[in-house]
C-alpha cells in the first residue's frame, strides 16, 4: 500500500511540475511586465508549490526552432514617441537547444543626425553573425547612448532578444569603440546588471561629465568595482589624449575595476588591431562571464527612484537634508581632458548615498552611507531558507530570523528583472534608522 501511494504522489508531482513549466512557457514568453504580471496572477491562483514554480522559472521555456535568423532590421517607438531603429543578427546556424551569448555592439559618432529607420548605416560591414547574437542599436545627437531614452531602449531590445532566442543571461557583453566606448563606463555605473564584461577602444570618459553632453545623472565610480573592461587606446590619438586616459585607467583600478587595457605606440584614433590584439579581444568576449548573485556588491546613487539597484541590493530612501558640502567629489568621476574638452560647464555634482554589503553564508555585512532604507531581495540558490538569516548594519544586528519563501515575491522579481539566472523568493526592507514598520513583500 505504501508503495501506491508513492507512486501516486510521484506522478502528482510530475503532472504538476509539466503544468508549471507548462505556466513558466506563457510567462517568459511575454516581453512586457504588465503581460508577465497577468499570467503570473493567473499561475498563483492555481495555488502551485513554490519548489515547483521555482524550479520551472529557472528551467524557462521550450523556445521555437522558426525563429528569424539572419538580418533583422527593426524599429521601436519609445515611452516618449521617439523613433529608434536597430538591428539584429542572427547566426545562420542558430539552434533554441543550447543557450547563445549575445554582443551588444554600439557606435561611435554621437553628433550624427537621426538615423533612417530603413537603413542600417550605423552597422555596416556586419552581414553576418558567426558564434553570437549581436544587436546594434542606433545613437544619434539627440538619443545619445548615455541618454535616458538609450537605457529605455536597450532594456527592450534586451528584452525582445530574450522573449525570441535562447539567450545566455551570463555572457550578453557591451562592445564600443569611442562614443561607443565611452557608454561602457555609463553601463557599468549605472546600468550594470545585463553585462558580463565591457570591451572596447579609444573610449573617452569625460563625455560623461560634461553637460553638453547631457549625461543621465552623475557618474560614482566605485560602482566600477569588479566589473570587467577590456580597453585599447592610441599613444597618438589626439581626440583621446593617452595623458588624461592613463590617469582614468589607474582611478578605475584603484576603486577595484579589473581592467586589461593597453596602448599602442604608433596609433590614432583608429587603432587597426593586429591578429594578436584581436584575438586577445576575441578571447575576452569569449571567455566573459557574468556572477548573477555576487557575494560582495557596492552601489551608490543620488536618486532613490533611478539607478538605485545593484543585484541583489536597492537603495529605497536617501538621507533628505543633505548639503552640496556633503559630495564627496573624489567618488565622483572626475573631469580631465584638454582645453577643448574642459570647455562649458561640468554636470552638477549633488549629494548621493552609499551601500556596501558582504554576504557569508546565511550572514549579509552591511555599511551604509547617507541611507535611510534598503532592499534585499534573497535568492534561495545563496540563502539557506531553512535557517535564521541576520542582517548587520554598520555593526548593529537589524534582522536575524527566518525568511519566508513567496510565489508571489518570485514572481514579481522575475517579471522585472527577465532573468533565469537571478530569481527571488524573499524581499526584506531594512531600515537604518527607527521609524514605522515597513511590511515585506
Amino acid at each position: 500500500m505504501n508503495s501506491v501511494l508513492c507512486l501516486s504522489a510521484l506522478v502528482l508531482q510530475l503532472q504538476a511540475s509539466a503544468t508549471n513549466l507548462e505556466w513558466a512557457g506563457k510567462f517568459w514568453a511575454e516581453s512586457r511586465v504588465e503581460e508577465r504580471d497577468e499570467v503570473a496572477q493567473e499561475w498563483q491562483e492555481t495555488q502551485p508549490e513554490f519548489e515547483l514554480v521555482f524550479a520551472a522559472l529557472e528551467r524557462g521555456r521550450v523556445y521555437s526552432a522558426e525563429a528569424p535568423r539572419g538580418y533583422l532590421l527593426r524599429k521601436r517607438v519609445d515611452s516618449a514617441g521617439v523613433l529608434h531603429p536597430y538591428l539584429i543578427l542572427i547566426p545562420a546556424d542558430y539552434t533554441p537547444e543550447r543557450k547563445w551569448p549575445v554582443r551588444f555592439q554600439l557606435h561611435g559618432g554621437m553628433g550624427a543626425p537621426t538615423w533612417d529607420p530603413q537603413k542600417a548605416d550605423w552597422a555596416d560591414g556586419w552581414n553576418r553573425a558567426s558564434g553570437s547574437l549581436m544587436v546594434f542599436p542606433a545613437g544619434w545627437v539627440d538619443s545619445m547612448w548615455w541618454h535616458a531614452s538609450q537605457v529605455e531602449n536597450f532594456e527592450a531590445i534586451q528584452r525582445e532578444l530574450r522573449a525570441t532566442w535562447n539567450v545566455d543571461e551570463d555572457r550578453v557583453v557591451a562592445v564600443g569603440n569611442s562614443d561607443g566606448g565611452a557608454a561602457l563606463y555609463f553601463l557599468g555605473m549605472r546600468t550594470p546588471d545585463r553585462y558580463a564584461s565591457y570591451a572596447g577602444h579609444v573610449a573617452p570618459p569625460d563625455r560623461l561629465v560634461r553637460a553638453d553632453f547631457g549625461p543621465d545623472g552623475q557618474m560614482h565610480i566605485e560602482n566600477l568595482r569588479a566589473q570587467r573592461f577590456h580597453l585599447g587606446f592610441g599613444e597618438q590619438d589626439r581626440l583621446v589624449p593617452i595623458k588624461y586616459l592613463r590617469r582614468y585607467m589607474e582611478l578605475f583600478e584603484q576603486v577595484g575595476a579589473d581592467l586589461d587595457w593597453y596602448v599602442l605606440e604608433d596609433r590614432g584614433h583608429n587603432l587597426n588591431l593586429s591578429d594578436e590584439l584581436e584575438g586577445r579581444f576575441l578571447a575576452f568576449i569569449r571567455e566573459s562571464r557574468r556572477d548573477p548573485l555576487p557575494e560582495e556588491l557596492s552601489w551608490s546613487t543620488e536618486d532613490a527612484s533611478r539607478y538605485a539597484r545593484r543585484s541583489w541590493i536597492r537603495i529605497d530612501e536617501l538621507e533628505g537634508k543633505l548639503k552640496r558640502t556633503d559630495v564627496d567629489k573624489s567618488k565622483l568621476l572626475p573631469r580631465w581632458g584638454t582645453p577643448i574638452q574642459l570647455r562649458g560647464p561640468t554636470t552638477p555634482r549633488v549629494p548621493f548615498g552609499t551601500v556596501e554589503v558582504k554576504r557569508d553564508g546565511n550572514r549579509v555585512l552591511v555599511t551604509s552611507s547617507h541611507v535611510l532604507g534598503f532592499t534585499l531581495l534573497l535568492s534561495p540558490v545563496e540563502f539557506d531558507f531553512a535557517h535564521p538569516i541576520q542582517v548587520v548594519v554598520n555593526g548593529t544586528t537589524v534582522r536575524d530570523e527566518l525568511a519566508v519563501a513567496s510565489g508571489e515575491t518570485l514572481l514579481h522579481w522575475a517579471a522585472r528583472d527577465d532573468d533565469r539566472r537571478r530569481l527571488f523568493a524573499a524581499e526584506w526592507r531594512i531600515q537604518t534608522r527607527k521609524t514605522e514598520d515597513v511590511k515585506d513583500r
